[in-house]
């Protein structure tokens, strides 16, 4: 199957207009620029310096930061932007995390994973931070290890990675995730995603697809055109409409 991926001028364009550089005082942790940007509800705010504080003020904003960055690299990677949000937030707990606040690490992906035998990566291929995860059997047994993680200077280049191994990613003589690219329901992606190894969870594909369902994240896969409602407007609007119905 022919990959095609096209990482171009659009990706890199868009990469200079995010501006989410930012930088780590701690750790091996490849370091940003000044005039980084950070997100909250009032929109993209330039912060001069940037010192680990998160780049969201809600959950919500954190929804609209990665899901406004992921349809944009949907249209490189064909990778659906609400199957790579909704794993954003699984993974990184709405940004929260260490590993995401620290790195910019929002999945989880392993300085190791894979092989590293993927194109197109946008990690420089030295910088990691050390960090405890969890993992699971089979049998839904939890436990933990320490283990390195890529660390990224800006949070585009986690979900431009995290595209790249999921469109790259070879297993023996085939990839890995074959069927995923160009895959336009959200649960068949999932049940890809999680046969191809990306994580122990039992429930890793109920989980995603709970998230994508609650927060309305499949408005992301498509073009933007104008306002788009969010998940809480949504109910807001059913909930209105539902008030003037019974008056």
């Amino acid at each position: 199957m022919k990959r095609d991926i096209k990482w171009g001028l659009s990706c890199f364009f868009f990469c200079m207009l995010m501006m989410v550089n930012a930088s780590a005082e701690e750790g091996n942790i490849t370091p940003g620029g000044q005039n980084s940007f950070f997100y909250n509800s009032s929109g993209f705010i330039n912060a001069e310096t940037y010192h680990g504080e998160t780049y969201y003020d809600s959950n919500e904003s954190f929804i609209e930061v990665i899901g406004a960055i992921a349809r944009e690299d949907m249209k490189c990677s064909g990778i659906l932007a609400s199957v790579t949000t909704a794993q954003a937030i699984l993974e990184s707990g709405f940004g929260t995390t260490g590993l995401a606040t620290e790195a910019h690490n929002l999945f989880g992906i392993k300085a190791s994973e894979s092989g590293n035998n993927w194109e197109n990566s946008t990690w420089d291929g030295e910088s990691i931070y050390r960090a405890r995860t969890a993992e699971q059997t089979k049998s839904g047994h939890e436990y933990f290890i320490i283990d390195d993680f890529r660390a990224y200077s800006n949070i585009v280049d986690s979900v431009g990675d995290h595209s790249s191994y999921l469109v790259g990613a070879v297993n023996g003589d085939h990839y890995r995730y074959d069927g995923l690219q160009y895959c336009k329901d959200y649960r068949t992606a999932a049940t890809i995603i999680k046969a191809g190894g990306y994580a122990t969870d039992v429930r890793y594909v109920d989980k995603l697809c709970s998230l994508i369902e609650q927060y309305n994240l499949t408005r992301f896969d498509q073009p933007e055109e104008g306002p788009v409602e969010t998940a809480a407007q949504e109910n807001e609007s059913e909930t209105a409409a539902s008030e003037q119905e019974a008056q």
